[in-house]
């Protein structure tokens, strides 16, 4: 095998760490917050139930069959839910 050939199937690894992240408190009731949320929303001060944004609702859309989309929909605009509802009830 040439050497070029060999310089092909060389391989270079790369060490991957996951960055640690401290546990927290919610600033309202004190209790630990889950490591999945702080992970998702890093700079989350508060627990789930005391968080200030709206939750949301979500489906997933199936337009075509090799792709799919996530739909989130506030659950306070009706017409967004209905409509949702109606392309998650479609797609299945």
């Amino acid at each position: 095998m040439s050497e070029q050939n060999q310089n092909w199937f060389e391989v270079k690894v790369i060490e991957v760490t996951k960055t640690e992240i401290a546990p927290r408190n919610c600033n309202i009731c004190g209790c630990n917050i889950p490591l999945e949320r702080l992970e998702a929303l890093p700079g989350t001060q508060t627990c789930v139930n005391h968080s200030t944004e709206p939750k949301l609702i979500g489906y997933m859309s199936v337009s075509h069959k090799t792709g799919s989309e996530f739909i989130t929909v506030d659950p306070r605009d009706r017409e967004a839910l209905r409509r949702a509802q109606r392309v998650h009830r479609r797609a299945r």
